[in-house]
């Protein structure tokens, strides 16, 4: 739980340094998840149910923020969660078959790549809004984290299936505050780091252009963290009398600590848009997220019904439609694939609310 000293009190210290100008409190919830191979609910449930699809990512990234903001300086304190997973599709239906307890194919060799990077953290954020022309305008906000939780590494190798068992050649070198494979106790980290945002904006002329930058730049360093590096061997593994993984893995190589730098992913939102029309005040609207290099294209129109502006778009890879409505005092911004839990690959949602003072 995030401690009254020193990130609320230095929120509350921040606001007086902008009295010339009134600003406002505000507060923000951001959520942001996507898997390729599966509906997020099953990855949560350890992927049991229906078989996985081809796919390299899933993602989710939560951050709580509350803070104080004039027409220049933004000051925050902030609780986030991100969670970043690749791998290849041979790991994906590995990972399937094994939790689903299922037959693994015999005469096959599947290439294993597995690359998680997770973190839990509190931080202040600090940014600041530069006018640079009439039509430019650009923020540029640091972050400070305090990780208490990590996962951090790479699980590669090969493996191939045999009539009474298999071979394996794996090898895997990971950081962690949890050991996932040997179950190793648990123990607190001791992190600290920094990341940059960006915000540019430019009005040419009809035309609106905007990027949003997020961890543009990500420095966090953990003192002692623990770790593992080893070799898989497969002496102990073999299948049942059902055709059925019957794994009871050793590893060889080293537990201990070490010194470790972690870089979060980085997420960008290109968009441009001008007025659809002449004769109407609806703007069309085109956008391109990416997140860790995946990009996901949106085509959308924004429009105005008496004090609310309005938004709907549509994502061509995560196939999910967005709305959302602001007004004066408030945001709420959802994208879904689906309107079912069970089955959505896709979830955003942001909701935001502003007191000025």
């Amino acid at each position: 739980m995030m401690k009254p000293t020193p990130y609320v009190f230095g929120l509350l210290l921040a606001g007086t340094f902008s009295t010339a100008n009134a600003g406002e409190i505000y507060s923000e919830l951001e959520s942001q998840s996507f898997s390729e191979i599966a509906p997020i609910a099953q990855l949560l449930d350890d992927l049991e149910g229906p078989a996985v699809k081809e796919g390299d990512i899933a993602f989710t990234h939560n951050q709580v923020e509350i803070g104080y903001r004039d027409n220049q300086w933004e000051y925050s304190v902030f609780l986030r969660y991100d969670y970043l997973l690749n791998f290849n599709s041979d790991t994906a239906e590995l990972a399937y078959l094994d939790k689903n307890d299922l037959p693994v194919p015999q005469g096959r060799t599947f290439n294993v790549d597995l690359r998680p990077n997770h973190m839990r953290a509190r931080g202040l954020g600090l940014g600041y809004t530069f006018d640079l022309a009439k039509q430019h305008r650009l923020k540029i906000r640091g972050n400070y984290l305090q990780p208490s939780e990590t996962t951090q590494g790479a699980l590669r190798g090969q493996l191939t299936t045999l009539s009474n068992g298999y071979e394996a050649d794996l090898k895997v070198d990971y950081s962690y505050s949890r050991d996932s494979l040997l179950d190793r106790p648990e123990e607190s980290v001791d992190g600290h780091g920094l990341s940059l945002d960006l915000d540019y904006q430019w009005q040419a002329g009809d035309v609106l252009l905007q990027v949003e930058a997020r961890d543009i730049l990500s420095w966090i360093h953990y003192k002692d963290l623990t770790y593992t590096r080893a070799v898989a061997t497969t002496n102990t593994i073999s299948y049942d009398a059902n055709g059925r993984l019957n794994s009871i893995p050793t590893v060889q190589g080293i537990e201990s600590n070490r010194s470790e730098i972690q870089h979060l992913p980085r997420r960008f939102q290109f968009s441009a848009s001008q007025p659809c029309s002449s004769t109407t005040k609806i703007s069309c609207r085109a956008e391109l997220f990416t997140y860790d290099g995946k990009g996901f294209p949106r085509l959308g129109i924004d429009g105005k019904a008496g004090k609310l502006n309005w938004q709907a778009d549509y994502d061509f890879v995560a196939k999910a439609v967005g709305l959302g409505v602001k007004s004066q005092y408030f945001t709420v911004k959802l994208r879904t694939d689906d309107i079912r839990w069970e089955d959505m690959y896709a979830l955003e949602l942001l909701i935001s609310a502003s007191v000025p003072l």
